[in-house]
């Protein structure tokens, strides 16, 4: 992922085109950007880093813990996404049913037996 910040305009642009601005970092960026299939969260985390510095502001304690939360759950969707694809990939679905959907433990199970 591609990532700039642009000082003249205080904006933190990420892939090119989604703009943050400085007076916005604060904000849960890291749980809004984290479903984002274009977004790397190794490349977010230090875009905001450098970001945060460039806007003279100060990483505290709720950044790191946003930033966690989020990796997280990206974490989890990724690996939920490899289970369900390893699960039905002899039946090469391009789209699945609610009920395909299921726990991990289910679809675990179901891959192994």
């Amino acid at each position: 992922m591609k990532w700039q910040i642009d000082n003249e305009r205080k904006l933190l642009i990420l892939d090119g085109n989604y703009e943050i601005d400085f007076d916005r970092l604060n904000e849960d960026w890291f749980g809004h950007l984290s479903s984002k299939n274009w977004v790397d969260m190794q490349d977010l985390f230090e875009a905001f880093v450098g970001t945060f510095k460039a806007a003279s502001k100060p990483l505290d304690e709720s950044f790191f813990t946003n930033f966690y939360k989020a990796y997280k759950a990206h974490i989890n969707d990724k690996y939920y996404d490899m289970l369900l694809r390893l699960r039905y990939d002899k039946e090469h679905k391009l789209f699945y049913k609610v009920s395909d959907l299921k726990s991990n433990e289910v679809l675990i199970n179901e891959i192994i037996s």
